[in-house]
């Protein structure tokens, strides 16, 4: 008796799908420059969404200080930042706030990362925004990040440090793997 196994050529198609979807991002060469970028989501109208915002030091080694400007667009609303595993190694702290400054159609994040030690090439923080159900379904919902700033433990600031932004792929439904055998 011949037997298939189904689900694992169904999640690859499903993750091909998915990436179908997501927009082309320039994948910068590994170099000795400094980046700050936030990364890619998926997420359904009116659930919440976590974007991880993530340090590449380059040939930097003791990096304590990152503060990063990002806009997004009203469609998202910003709940909060946790720390992420390089914050928490480096016995760091996330803030994270908006703007008082009003605009037609975007919202403005100031975000700051301090830690006591040197911060590690890593997931910074991850920044949980709600998205609204007013947004179509397949849209591409654009975080961009405006300016990345760097200081080093003699608190010196670094130059150049590049900013990348990231995107929210806003999706009818999600796909969730599951094993076949755990379900039977």
């Amino acid at each position: 008796m011949k037997r298939t196994i189904r689900v694992p050529v169904l999640a690859g198609v499903a993750i091909a799908l998915a990436s179908a979807h997501l927009p082309a991002q320039s994948q910068a060469p590994r170099s000795s420059s400094l980046q700050v970028a936030v990364g890619t989501a998926v997420a359904q109208p009116g659930t919440e969404v976590h974007l991880p915002v993530t340090l590449r030091k380059g040939a930097e080694k003791n990096i304590v200080k990152v503060t990063s400007r990002l806009r997004f667009p009203k469609t998202l609303t910003f709940v909060e930042a946790e720390p992420g595993l390089g914050a928490e190694i480096a016995q760091g702290q996330v803030k994270a706030e908006l703007s008082k400054q009003e605009y037609p159609n975007h919202r403005v994040l100031e975000l700051t990362v301090t830690a006591k030690g040197p911060l590690p090439d890593s997931v910074l923080t991850v920044l949980i925004f709600e998205v609204s159900t007013e947004v179509r379904v397949g849209s591409h919902v654009k975080v961009d990040n405006l300016q990345a700033r760097a200081w080093s433990q003699a608190n010196k600031e670094i130059q150049p440090a590049s900013a990348q932004g990231g995107t929210v792929l806003v999706v009818e439904t999600l796909f969730v793997p599951s094993c076949f055998f755990y379900m039977h």
